[in-house]
């Protein structure tokens, strides 16, 4: 569970200001980042994501900020939470949400098929601003963040047989719902890119 990104939601549902950044303690931060924060209030937007990720499906920008950093509309579930602004409004419906206690918090926030995050309105900043502290080491590689192949508690095969049924057909689900928009939105020139750190 996301208790801490909770708590602070409530902190930001309860608060006087329209949106606030959210950082995770492991999170780095660019030198870029003052900067491009003091040009976000134009940006009306439920989330803004500011973290880097591998890879992410991403359409052509539609805006520029400080130290060229574009701002794009994006249709993939990158993965981490340890970076991104959101909206008082957000906050407020995400508490109020049970799907956020249900699922990790990346998919609930990102995930563009599901709610929460379907109902969210997004953007990611490209290059991104913030990196996760165990990430660093992958920064300069072209994918721009390390990836792991450490096998985490809990990542085993599932021994049910009905588990694994029901884990097998949601992601047939999801990728089938996957190609299906990739398909739809080939005409607005969407494309697939790592959103390295600067």
């Amino acid at each position: 569970m996301h208790i801490s990104h909770m708590r602070v939601w409530e902190l930001i549902a309860q608060g006087a200001h329209a949106r606030a950044l959210v950082l995770e303690d492991d999170a780095v931060l660019s030198q870029k980042l003052p900067a491009v924060l003091g040009e976000l209030e134009t940006l009306d937007y439920d989330l803004i994501r500011i973290e880097a990720c591998w890879r992410a499906r991403v359409f052509a920008p539609i805006g520029s900020l400080a130290h060229g950093v574009l701002v794009r509309p994006f249709r993939s579930t990158p993965g981490g939470a340890s970076g991104y602004i959101i909206s008082r409004d957000a906050a407020k419906r995400l508490l109020r949400d049970e799907a956020v206690k249900q699922r990790q918090l990346d998919l609930a926030l990102y995930d563009p098929f599901r709610q929460p995050g379907r109902g969210l309105s997004r953007v990611l900043l490209d290059p991104a601003l913030v990196i996760q502290e165990g990430d660093i080491a992958g920064a300069d590689r072209q994918s721009g963040v390390a990836r792991s192949d450490i096998i985490l508690a809990g990542n085993e095969k599932p021994a049910n047989l009905s588990l694994l049924a029901r884990r097998f057909l949601d992601r047939a689900w999801f990728k089938t719902w996957n190609l299906i928009d990739h398909i739809w939105n080939l005409a607005r020139k969407i494309e697939t890119k790592p959103i390295t750190w600067q």
